[in-house]
């Protein structure tokens, strides 16, 4: 088991110096205490690579405002940072108008999507659960309408896909709850069913602490983990943790719609 007490080194980017106080006392008490934080000027935010180089940084802290919404512009120089930045990223954002308030957190969640990419996230959320108290919810979305063609979307046999990928997750979730039950975390999963953006953002609640893997901003890489990624960094008020991470072959397809069902993988049999 990791020690949750090792220290951290963190270095911390906030858009308005306002925002230095809060981000770091949010960050420190997500690493309870454990962080070595220092700050540096926005206008450096460019150079964060070769600050986190010269600083063996192992975390970045980026405090940048959003819209009335929540809402933030991946495309921006920080949203390029968070999503190619080989040392895990913490982003906080504080909508137009607000005070910054970050915290407290409930609940660490994670996206997985059945590949060895998405599951680099499992220890680090396996050490904050740890060092907060706090349980990790799992969330695997698969999308029918990305798996199966519309031409054979009354096709029995196509729908068979469906149930193959659905005991595939449904395994996939079992392996990553067992490894965090080993750790002494409180677990549970879900797997839903439907446009993936769409069930992850309708999943998160206040209080809730995302902690996921990207593929990264450019390229292929784009339409797999890295866009999910993206969007979920564009739309989801709550802080979220990003790592960076290897491409591998994933279960998760791309969608943007309704959440259509759940499956809590507690109530489902284990045979």
């Amino acid at each position: 088991m990791q020690d949750t007490s090792q220290s951290v080194r963190g270095i911390l980017f906030a858009a308005d110096p306002a925002l230095d106080g809060p981000a770091g006392e949010f960050a420190q008490g997500l690493f309870a205490g454990n962080v070595e934080l220092a700050s540096y000027p926005y206008d450096r935010l460019g150079r964060v690579e070769e600050i986190a180089r010269e600083t063996d940084a192992g975390l970045i802290v980026l405090a940048v405002p959003a819209d009335e919404d929540g809402h933030i512009d991946p495309r921006s120089t920080f949203g390029h940072v968070s999503l190619d930045s080989d040392v895990p990223v913490l982003v906080l954002r504080v909508p137009a108008g607000e005070e910054p308030r970050f915290g407290p957190i409930d609940r660490i969640v994670v996206p997985l999507d059945g590949s060895a990419t998405a599951a680099q996230a499992i220890p680090l959320a396996s050490r904050l659960a740890r060092m907060g108290n706090l349980p990790v919810q799992f969330v695997m979305v698969i999308d029918p309408s990305r798996v199966i063609p519309a031409a054979y979307a009354y096709d029995p046999e196509a729908w068979g896909i469906i149930s193959d990928l659905r005991q595939t997750a449904h395994w996939a979730l079992r392996q990553s709850e067992d490894q965090l039950r080993k750790d002494g975390v409180e677990v549970h999963s879900d797997l839903l069913f439907g446009p993936v953006n769409a069930c992850l953002t309708e999943n998160v609640q206040d209080g809730d602490l995302i902690v996921m893997t990207t593929h990264g901003s450019g390229r292929a890489s784009r339409r797999r983990v890295g866009s999910v990624a993206e969007r979920v960094l564009a739309v989801t008020p709550q802080p979220i943790v990003i790592m960076r991470g290897a491409i591998q072959a994933d279960v998760v397809v791309e969608g943007y719609e309704a959440c259509s069902w759940v499956e809590p993988l507690h109530n489902r049999g284990r045979a």
